[in-house]
């Protein structure tokens, strides 16, 4: 049974109330995982997520409050971890804990849920599917040093404060308005950005922010692309003073090779897998 969620914990229990066996339908599951992974597992989804008192997932844990995924699956090393949205009704959840506990570690890269269909099928039975991706996660070493030639801008320094004064006043330059920026707001902090002839280069940001751990996000320009301009602001963001005493953590998605890259180019250490269900 070694890495995966045991039904035994799960098994209704006509003693508890429906509210209880709720919880107990929608923890996350830390089955067989040791103390220092623990930690790691919880720091992971509290970054990532706002839960309710149960467990389950209200939202993302981003400035814009975006929607949670209605299913989750982390694959860790030593085993699956497991939310739902707490708009999922209680019947859907307890089969669709029937079906991770019998799922392999997902912990290879190349990792897919055996029952990836019925997880659909079954959220799909309430309302369309949005969604669904495989992913990959890293964590930052603890003392995390990256050698580069790259001018770099953060945030919280004199040299970000005047940076940010100047887009004020110009406006944003066309390639970050290209992939989206509208305002310098939306550089959510810490971020840091990596110059390039005196252009923003590549932009590293907090996607994600925890008590106990933050998560990159990165962009580049699409005509600097491939320089080593992303590693080199994703390596500012995590040296970031703001962020030394939280875990940092890099995620993507299976499809995103440049991304990584990035990771690979970094050093990071690959952490895990994700599965998640819009």
């Amino acid at each position: 049974m070694s890495g995966r969620v045991s039904l035994a914990a799960l098994a209704p229990n006509p003693a508890i109330s429906a509210l209880a066996h709720d919880r107990v339908l929608s923890l996350h599951h830390l089955m067989n995982i040791d103390n220092g992974n623990s930690k790691l597992v919880t720091a992971k989804l509290e970054t990532g997520l706002v839960s309710d008192e149960q467990d389950r997932i209200i939202r993302q844990n981003d400035p814009e409050k975006s929607p949670g995924p209605r299913m989750l699956v982390y694959g860790f090393e030593s085993g699956n971890v497991f939310r739902t949205r707490s708009d999922v009704v209680r019947d859907t959840v307890a089969q669709l804990v029937e079906l991770v506990a019998s799922e392999p570690t997902l912990y290879n890269r190349s990792s897919e849920p055996i029952h990836r269909d019925e997880y659909v099928r079954l959220l799909a039975s309430a309302s369309p599917i949005e969604r669904h991706t495989s992913g990959v996660m890293f964590l930052f070493p603890a003392e995390y040093e990256y050698s580069h030639g790259v001018e770099l801008i953060c945030s919280g320094t004199p040299e970000g404060d005047r940076k940010i004064d100047d887009l004020r006043v110009d406006g944003l330059p066309d390639g970050l308005i290209e992939l989206g920026f509208s305002a310098v707001e939306e550089f959510w902090k810490p971020w840091c950005f990596a110059m390039h002839e005196n252009r923003i280069a590549s932009v590293g940001f907090t996607a994600r922010l925890g008590d106990h751990g933050a998560e990159s996000g990165i962009v580049t320009v699409p005509d600097l692309r491939g320089r080593g301009f992303a590693a080199a602001a994703v390596s500012g963001w995590a040296r970031h003073p703001d962020l030394q005493n939280r875990m940092r953590f890099y995620s993507t998605s299976n499809s995103n090779t440049s991304s990584q890259r990035v990771a690979e180019r970094l050093g990071l250490s690959f952490i895990g897998t994700s599965f998640v269900i819009f």
